[in-house]
């Protein structure tokens, strides 16, 4: 049976978790907005399946504008603009893809590696 998230399920969700590599996410979270789990014949789950909303950061540059430096330090400035306002709308994580240098570039401004490979679905 398919069944809204209880707090009681907490501890039986935490177990099926079990991956050290990746930090149990904060379920009761107000940006959890999806908490389905799934439930056996005693109502115990599972599986269990949460959505968190978040903002999925896409940067577009122009790589012959000023200096790659210069264009880091616009960035700097940008980026902090777009998350203020992501911050004003109640968000408190932004998301994206990148890789190469510009990947660890991007870690010195902030930004963190995650766990795993992406994917998404379109809905």
């Amino acid at each position: 049976m398919i069944r809204e998230y209880r707090p009681e399920d907490l501890a039986a969700i935490e177990k099926l978790h079990g991956n050290p590599a990746y930090a149990m996410p904060q379920l009761d979270h107000p940006l959890m907005l999806v908490k389905k789990v799934m439930a056996d014949e005693n109502d115990e789950p599972r599986m269990a399946v949460f959505g968190r909303l978040f903002i999925s950061a896409l940067l577009f540059v122009d790589h012959t504008w000023l200096s790659p430096k210069e264009r880091m330090n616009a960035l700097l400035v940008l980026q902090s603009a777009a998350m203020e306002e992501a911050r004003s709308r109640g968000l408190d994580i932004a998301a994206t893809q990148m890789e190469g240098r510009f990947a660890e570039r991007m870690q010195d401004l902030g930004w963190v590696k995650g766990w795993g490979e992406l994917f998404f679905r379109y809905l």
